[in-house]
């Protein structure tokens, strides 16, 4: 089950409170509950995500074709929403739902975060690496041109990472009991802490 809750808004995937045999509007959606408006009454976004696919992203389809929610997150100041999906595609929206930015990952995101100044989100995949994109699409650049700044990498998969609130440091987990403190923006190496469940081997 797809769930994103912040103070502002709680979002869910439509397939998981809707059958699709009982809709007959099968475009995938999120439903959308504005919690400070407390108007009791759901919005439904429709996903529209680029229409460009790659041969993966096609067999993942032909094998599974209801696609899937993967992640999301809101911003601090809850004037920014990310989705992501199982095809790598991103789509940030505004407070009111308005889509200002889209673009593809390489692999599938493991979790988004925003800046607390909103004008960056940083990326982990599935792959160990962290990227930081632009929130706001530059005019002047193609979505297929927006593929991230690389920050970090870990040669394993990524379980988690943080950004500090002073917003000067990255702190990322993963699955081979490795924790790292880096710099940002400017992606130094601290500290590397490995063996951290297993002290005396």
């Amino acid at each position: 089950m797809f769930i994103v809750l912040s103070k502002s808004f709680l979002i869910f995937d439509k397939d998981d409170v809707i059958s699709s045999q009982d809709d007959s509007d099968c475009k995938k959606a999120l439903i959308v509950y504005d919690l400070k408006r407390d108007s009791g009454k759901p919005t439904q976004i429709d996903w529209c995500p680029p229409t460009e696919s790659t041969k993966n992203d096609a067999d993942n389809v032909k094998k599974n074709p209801t696609v899937s929610f993967n992640t999301g997150t809101v911003s601090h100041l809850q004037e920014f929403i990310a989705i992501s999906d199982e095809l790598k595609n991103v789509i940030i929206f505004d407070h009111n739902f308005h889509q200002i930015n889209q673009f593809k990952l390489k692999k599938n995101a493991q979790k988004m975060i925003f800046t607390k100044n909103e004008t960056k989100i940083l990326i982990c995949d599935k792959a160990g690496d962290i990227y930081e994109f632009d929130v706001k699409q530059s005019s002047s650049s193609p979505v297929e041109e927006n593929c991230g700044r690389l920050l970090l990498g870990h040669c394993s998969m990524l379980l988690d990472f943080l950004l500090t609130d002073d917003q000067r440091y990255i702190i990322s987990a993963d699955r081979d009991e490795k924790i790292r403190v880096t710099h940002y923006p400017n992606t130094r190496i601290v500290l590397v802490i490995t063996n951290l469940f297993h002290p005396f081997n």
